[in-house]
């Protein structure tokens, strides 16, 4: 889930106004604060005892990776008991013996009244009526049995769907047990250990993304004469050891809502941070560049004595 409630705890004396801007210039917000951009509770998704944990605080892991497991092996059973219901009515639809036997069947017995018919056409008294009856019916039969063939094989065909339905439905309760990261990051919390019991929907761990934050501050409404989105930003944080760290990026949100109180925009860009120096609730000064300027690289000053 997105970190809002960093933002809105901010004390907006400490955000400085902006300097106003005027057509394409650059524009200075000189206190902003690092925040997350992503942060996640990792939920179980079914009820049961955790039967693996794979997780520490401090871990890091990508998005759908399986970080641990409640107990499957229940559904894992019914999940093979559909896989075999689901072979076994592809065979009987893949059977074309029964068709293939109605069709001999019915071309004989059509094949029998036919010629007794073409005797009579020659010979009026060479087949008695109770005969050529008896064949009349039996050809019926025949092909009544053909269309029941025909008829079975269609059921089975649709038993077919029928079972690969459930087999997707075991395989969903399967997946449920695997306890998933919702997004890509860093564990810094675990809230249940292997072996105790869980309910859908409780947390298991708290991830939080580390490798790209947000850099949020205030701009005054002189500044909204200009397009901001999309412009690179410049951001320097002073690092305890390191000095003034100049981090890259870009402003990926302009709120359209004007605070009444103060009359001051919210703006926020987004930073890598691959190295995780950055650590959220630091603060810092951010430059908006000019539309036509690209960022400067990454630069370290010496620190303050």
């Amino acid at each position: 889930m997105m970190n809002a409630s960093l933002g809105r705890l901010v004390p907006i004396a400490m955000l400085l106004f902006a300097q106003p801007a005027a057509g394409n210039d650059e524009i200075l917000l000189s206190s902003v604060l690092i925040t997350l951009t992503a942060e996640a509770e990792i939920p179980a998704r079914a009820d049961g005892p955790l039967e693996k944990l794979s997780i520490h605080e401090g871990k890091v892991v990508e998005a759908g990776d399986m970080v641990g497991r409640v107990r499957d092996a229940d559904v894992k059973y019914l999940k093979n008991k559909a896989v075999l219901d689901l072979q076994n009515a592809r065979r009987e639809s893949e059977n074309q013996i029964p068709i293939l036997v109605a069709q001999k069947e019915h071309a004989l017995r059509e094949g029998e009244l036919q010629r007794v018919l073409a005797s009579l056409e020659r010979y009026k008294q060479a087949v008695s009526k109770s005969e050529v009856q008896r064949l009349k019916v039996a050809a019926e039969k025949a092909a009544l049995e053909l269309d029941q063939a025909k008829y079975d094989r269609q059921t089975a065909l649709l038993a077919v769907k029928a079972f690969e339905n459930e087999v997707s439905i075991a395989e969903d309760k399967v997946e449920l047990r695997r306890v998933v990261a919702p997004i890509t990051g860093r564990i810094v919390e675990v809230n249940r250990r292997q072996g105790e019991w869980v309910k859908a929907g409780e947390p298991v761990a708290r991830i939080v993304r580390v490798d790209r934050l947000r850099v949020e501050g205030f701009l005054t409404t002189e500044a909204l004469a200009e397009k901001l989105m999309g412009r690179d930003v410049i951001v320097e944080v002073d690092l305890p050891r390191l000095g003034v760290k100049q981090f890259s990026g870009q402003v990926v949100f302009v709120s359209p809502l004007l605070n009444d109180v103060n009359n001051q925009i919210r703006v926020w860009a987004e930073i890598e941070n691959k190295d995780e120096l950055l650590r959220p609730g630091l603060k810092g000064s951010m430059r908006i560049l000019p539309a036509s300027d690209s960022p400067t690289a990454e630069t370290t000053t010496p620190a303050s004595q």
